[in-house]
């Protein structure tokens, strides 16, 4: 397979200085709990418009993301530590004062095609990877010394391929969504973005806190965890609207009458299918513990609901907990209730304990590789209402979105609005390949897969 070759990088600044990067931007505990995970990262990928001019476009793009950057400003800083020698404690912000920016890198691999990319009956190739980063490997922690922010630009010989990476400590993936949607409006032509980022949020149960949350550590080694690569197969499983309307009425139907009043949405019916599908593929004993764990974003659980431009981490993890022979002897009904409840708990009561439990007691640190997750875990990352195929980046309608190597892990599952609109769904899946083998094998999990 191909290899990417670094053409030319470079590091771009806001195009105007505010008050606001002349101080330093301090993380939640929120934010600090995620300093041992990956970048999150998507990409884009477009067939070549004929009239495809690489320097043009390079310098637009380049331009519109300076604007970007001076909306989103703490995305073109860097983290830096603050030490407590005496309290053996630290504090970690990021420091915009900095001008460092953020990576703009232009890479080629002109011997491949779209069409190694999207084949439909193939695994995500592993060059992939390569296209964010030029396939570094880093945390969230490594944030001190490298970009919060980077995009790559990738030609190959039929087409372009956008890859954004950002820091994961620094915003979640509503907030990731919010930064791509106002670059897509400036690189298309519009004066300005349509929402502006709000910055610094506290619940009003936390105002007694101060903006700076130290650590009880002194140094990186006893917080910061890195796990060693593991092998994985990765494929894109796409749910047309007909289909997840299906699903949807079938784990309805299957409800038994003393849930009838439980509205299960589409997305925990397709959870709950990829939670039975993975467990059945995994060939587990039926007295083990299976979890899944559904994002929630807790914007919505406040009242009145925040903005979803509050700019930050506001995911907070939603796990149910069963064992195997249960999953599994019951319906796909019975499945989606239980996630149904369990996104249903976390309301504004839960959402206000979580950020005052992370403020009065400091940050619980996440592991990598799912180990926070519970046993023989399934993790459902992404949103079906993130419409990366409807931004404009100047180069047509993407052809697919893939991610690259943050957070992959044995059971990770990323979601959102497929290539049809709105009502499909495509699901990027990692599984140990074992595993995949045996899930492409599921006859009720592919008779949805369109």
């Amino acid at each position: 397979m191909s290899q990417v070759k670094l053409i030319n990088e470079l590091f771009v600044r806001p195009d105007s200085e505010i008050d606001s990067s002349k101080r330093r931007y301090y993380l939640s505990p929120i934010d600090l709990s995620l300093l041992s995970l990956n970048y999150i990262q998507y990409g884009l990928l477009f067939t070549k418009p004929p009239d495809f001019s690489p320097s043009s476009y390079l310098e637009k793009l380049k331009l519109s993301l300076s604007v970007t950057l001076s909306h989103f400003y703490p995305l073109s800083g860097r983290l830096a530590t603050t030490r407590y020698e005496e309290k053996r404690s630290c504090c970690i912000y990021v420091d915009c004062s900095t001008g460092h920016g953020a990576r703009f890198i232009h890479a080629a691999a002109l011997d491949l095609k779209c069409s190694d990319i999207v084949s439909s009956n193939c695994d995500v190739p592993y060059v992939v990877q390569s296209f964010f980063d030029i396939g570094e490997r880093a945390i969230n922690y490594d944030g001190h010394t490298k970009s919060l922010l980077s995009i790559q630009v990738t030609e190959i010989s039929d087409g372009v391929f956008l890859g954004f990476s950002i820091n994961h400590s620094i915003a979640d993936g509503t907030s990731f969504n919010h930064f791509l949607i106002s670059l897509s409006e400036l690189v298309t032509g519009s004066s300005g973005i349509s929402g502006q980022p709000v910055y610094n949020f506290r619940p009003p149960n936390c105002t007694e806190f101060g903006p700076t949350v130290t650590l009880p550590y002194l140094e990186p080694n006893e917080f910061i965890s890195r796990i060693d690569e593991v092998e994985l197969r990765e494929r894109v499983f796409i749910f047309s609207s007909t289909s997840v309307t299906k699903l949807k009425e079938k784990a309805k139907e299957m409800v038994d009458s003393c849930s009838s009043g439980k509205k299960i949405s589409s997305f925990q019916a397709l959870t709950a299918l990829i939670w039975k599908s993975i467990t059945r593929a995994r060939k587990i004993q039926s007295t083990a513990k299976t979890a899944c764990t559904l994002l929630t974003n807790l914007r919505q659980r406040f009242k009145p609901r925040l903005s979803q431009n509050y700019f930050g981490v506001f995911a907070a993890p939603t796990t149910k907990t069963v064992e195997v022979g249960e999953l599994l002897a019951n319906n796909l009904g019975w499945a989606a209730t239980l996630l149904n409840e369990a996104v249903a708990a976390q309301d504004e009561k839960v959402a206000n304990e979580i950020f005052l439990r992370a403020f009065s007691e400091g940050p619980k640190m996440t592991l990598p590789g799912f180990n926070s997750d519970g046993p023989n875990p399934v993790v459902m990352m992404g949103s079906a209402r993130f419409d990366l195929y409807g931004l404009d980046f100047g180069v047509g309608r993407a052809v697919a979105v893939r991610s690259g190597f943050g957070n992959k892990a044995d059971g990770l599952v990323r979601a959102f609005t497929g290539s049809e609109g709105v009502g499909s769904v495509e699901l990027q899946v990692c599984l140990a390949p074992q595993t995949m083998s045996a899930l492409l094998s599921d006859e009720e999990f592919m008779n949805f897969v369109s």
